[in-house]
Formats: C-alpha cells, structure tokens, sequence
C-alpha cells in the first residue's frame, strides 16, 4: 500500500509547526531557533501568534520577508483560552498539520526551545538522515529527547545559548517526544505522539537517538520518566553547527538592533 507522490510536487521537504507564541519570549532566543532550524535542513516554519511582544512581532516580519517563515494570527475567546492547554496548542498542531498536507514532505512539531539534531558524525541536516520517501508501514517518526539546562552551562555568551550549554541529562526521555511526519499520511497529531495515522500500515516510528536526539533547552524537570540527577557533555551543536550559527546570529543581531 503505497501513496508515492513526487517530492517535487510540494513546496518544502521539511517545515516546522511551531507551537502558540505567548508570554514573555526571548527576540535573539527567537532569532537563534530560527537561524539554527535554518541550518538544520528546514524550509519553512509555522508560527502562530497568540500574544507577542512589539519586537518578537519585528523579528517575525524579518522573516516573512526572507519567506521562510509564515505567522497566523491565532485568537481565541478568552474564556476558552484560559481552560485549555497552552493556548490550544493540539488544536495549533493539527490545524499546521492540515495546512502544510499539501506543501512539506516532513513536517515537525515542537516548540522554539527544541531542536531535533542529527548525532551521526558525517550528518548536518535532515536530509542526511531522513529518507525522501518513507516506507510503506510508516508514518514519520518519534524523537527520544534530553534536557540541556543552560544553567548548567559554564559558558553561557547571551547570543549563542546553544553553543555553550553543553550539559545534558545522561537519561533519555521516551516519553516527553516529539514527532517529524509525512503530513498525507496522518489524520491527527498529538503532543508528543501521533494519534491517528490515515491507514493502519502506517505508524509511527521511533527514531535511533544515535542518529538525531531532540534537544530540550530548559530546566530539567524530574517527571514523567525523566532523572535530572547526572549529566553528560554533549558537543553536538559546537562541533557541527558553531561557526555558520554564530554569523548568522551576529549578522541578524545587527540587522534587527537587537
């Protein structure tokens, strides 16, 4: 059972959905997902602003303009906003899911203090570890995660966070996921997972986290299967990324006055 389209019928081989912007959100924390995601292989990003300051709203617009980033307005009555999970971010995820149906390849969905990262060492992108079509019993993938606190960096320039924290848990969530799919393939996404698949061939499947780990920049929490207790050096991003992430960052810094 196959549903082989020509990739050269769509518009992106990988996009972002990125979840509800809201609350107090960093411009060059901002500047530095998308110069990386950049790096990364993808294509276009898909942000939805619900609440956003007057800069992180000029930093968006940049973007625009290098049209590889598109911003949807997203409101809700504020009755509703206030009993439903952060701002509707399922509802963001599956309605980005349906939108990019027709336009990416790949689509991922997590939020601008994560990264999928490729960890082989002859691989940068997501081209280098993605397969331009899946097989026919799946599909997408799910990415194992780990927390890089940057207080625990010792070195942490304001420009560059992901340069410099370089402390990870040593344990792998397999629970707090996040998902890259075929976007024709899946009829629902969820959070960490994906709920409904179009046709029953077609699951999810987990990614080897020795060829791309999803990269969680924040406290660590011990929750769900998570233990914040050891930590290991993980260099991937300095090692591959460092020199084209720090132009970027600098060059877009002076551009938007930041």
């Amino acid at each position: 059972m196959s549903d082989q389209v020509s990739t050269d019928k769509f518009a992106y081989n990988f996009s972002i959905c990125v979840s509800p912007l809201f609350g107090s959100v960093s411009p060059k924390r901002l500047v530095e997902f998308l110069e990386l995601t950049r790096l990364l292989g993808v294509q276009q990003i898909f942000f939805y602003d619900f609440s956003t300051s007057k800069v992180v709203r000029r930093v968006l617009r940049h973007y625009e303009g290098k049209r590889w980033v598109t911003v949807i307005p997203w409101r809700m009555p504020k009755e509703m906003s206030s009993n439903i999970w952060y701002h509707g971010q399922l509802v963001v995820h599956n309605d980005c899911l349906y939108r990019t149906m027709a336009q990416s390849v790949y689509t991922a969905f997590h939020d601008i203090d994560e990264f999928i990262v490729p960890h082989s060492k002859d691989a940068r992108t997501y081209s280098e570890i993605i397969p331009p079509e899946l097989p026919n019993d799946t599909c997408g993938y799910s990415f194992v995660s780990a927390f890089f606190d940057p207080l625990v960096a010792t070195q942490l320039p304001d420009d560059v966070m992901t340069v410099f924290s370089t402390a990870r848990t040593e344990v792998i969530s397999i629970v707090l996921t996040k998902v890259m799919v075929m976007p024709r393939r899946v009829f629902e996404v969820g959070i960490h997972h994906v709920s409904k698949q179009l046709l029953d061939p077609w699951e999810s499947r987990p990614f080897n986290p020795e060829r791309a780990l999803l990269h969680h920049y924040r406290d660590a929490l011990d929750d769900y299967d998570m233990s914040c207790d050891s930590w290991v050096k993980d260099t991937t991003i300095r090692d591959h990324y460092m020199p084209e992430l720090n132009i970027r960052m600098a060059t877009a810094v002076e551009a938007l006055k930041l």
